[in-house]
């Protein structure tokens, strides 16, 4: 393979075909249930920062801003949801 060709095949076994709000919802109810209840409890007023690769247009990471919502949790301040995507 070229190295343009091998480029390409990485960069394409990297990228994710598709962006949705929850798009796996086991994952979701994880971070609902368990993940971000644990890491609010312990990280307390200094918040909880998050980080939401493979986010295409944003949907996933706004997913998680509606989780933290849901848990009474405002994003801003000391609690960040960030999004990146190739």
């Amino acid at each position: 393979l070229s190295d343009e060709a091998l480029a390409r095949e990485v960069l394409e076994a990297l990228l994710v075909d598709e962006t949705q709000f929850f798009r796996d919802a086991a994952l979701f109810e994880a971070l609902r249930a368990r993940t971000l209840p644990e890491l609010l409890r312990l990280r307390g007023p200094s918040g909880v920062q998050v980080w939401s690769a493979g986010s295409s247009t944003g949907q996933e990471a706004y997913s998680v801003a509606m989780l933290l919502r849901e848990l009474g949790v405002e994003p801003g301040g000391p609690t960040r949801v960030a999004a990146l995507d190739v």
